[in-house]
């Protein structure tokens, strides 16, 4: 079955496969032939909506990844059965190194650090830091209480459980260090460009000279634009607040353990980042799908044109 490009006034649009609306059988094709079209009609009834799968339909998927994975990133920590998805995670850990060694000599206050290993060696809490919520666990480090508020949880904590003040550093790091708005407002963009993608005509029947052909015109150019730059934009928003909240994370981690010699250990949410930088390669494959579209009907349209004028 062959493809053709044909215009109807300012319209494009592409046809393929014809076949009388009569549907008399034709007798005079080899047995080859006539196999080949029985293959063709028995996949054609039962994947009938698979072929009707357009090319703006496999990037609505991939969009929808990508805001799936977002959506669940900026949800993490914000109840019992998110606690998984978190950006920085910060427990006591009690095995504390010699930080006279580990610096250099550049400790002015060695007994600091002394200090610091002797009041934390009751303490019994983890606490992870979502975008909005914040996790925690006592003695069982399976039994997390999840608020969106870190002042609700403290409520709950006994001073020895917490000497060194951790669920207060977690909750100002989520205040002062990250930012969600950025991650919503190109959720709302990615949103706003897959309602538009669904605008795209699809493929459907018409009868031209007494065949049943099908066509699928070409999208507005507008249009295509249009969501092309909301992508466009929306990735360079996510790339911002990934690569911020990646580094801010990483530095934030590796200055707590610094600060307190190791009693507090940092960890960094393997999930989180994952979701984050996953979302950014499925906007980056819509927006390159996105932008080949458009300028190959570009050249569609200037070859049609030139065509007529030829003509």
């Amino acid at each position: 079955m062959l493809s053709r490009i044909s215009r109807t006034g300012s319209s494009y649009y592409i046809s393929t496969g014809s076949r009388n609306s009569s549907r008399s059988p034709v007798r005079d094709k080899s047995s080859w032939n006539l196999g080949l079209a029985r293959i063709w009609r028995f996949l054609g009834v039962r994947f009938f909506a698979v072929r009707r799968i357009g090319y703006h339909h496999v990037l609505m998927g991939i969009s929808v990844v990508g805001i799936i994975l977002l959506s669940l990133l900026v949800a993490g920590c914000s109840s019992h059965r998110m606690r998984g998805i978190y950006l920085l995670q910060l427990s006591y850990d009690h095995q504390i190194a010699d930080s006279t060694q580990d610096s250099g000599g550049a400790v002015t206050n060695p007994s600091f650090y002394s200090v610091v290993a002797n009041t934390s060696s009751t303490a019994s809490l983890a606490v992870r830091v979502g975008y909005f919520g914040v996790c925690m666990a006592e003695d069982n480090p399976l039994s997390w209480t999840c608020r969106p508020k870190a002042k609700d949880l403290a409520k709950q904590v006994l001073e020895s459980q917490d000497p060194l003040n951790v669920l207060a550093v977690a909750d100002n790091f989520r205040d002062q260090v990250i930012v969600s708005v950025i991650i919503i407002m190109a959720i709302i963009m990615m949103l706003v460009g897959f309602c538009g993608l669904g605008t795209f005509p699809g493929w459907h029947e018409e009868t031209r000279d007494d065949e049943v052909v099908e066509v699928k015109p070409f999208p507005s150019r507008a249009v295509s634009i249009l969501i092309l730059g909301l992508y466009v934009l929306a990735t360079l928003f996510l790339l911002t607040a990934i690569l911020w909240q990646h580094v801010a994370v990483v530095a934030h981690s590796a200055t707590i353990e610094a600060a307190f010699n190791g009693a507090v250990k940092g960890e960094v949410g393997t999930a989180a980042m994952i979701f984050g930088w996953v979302a950014i390669g499925a906007n980056c494959i819509v927006m390159i799908g996105l932008g080949v579209m458009v300028i190959s009907l570009a050249m569609l349209r200037e070859l049609l044109d030139d065509d007529e004028v030829d003509a």
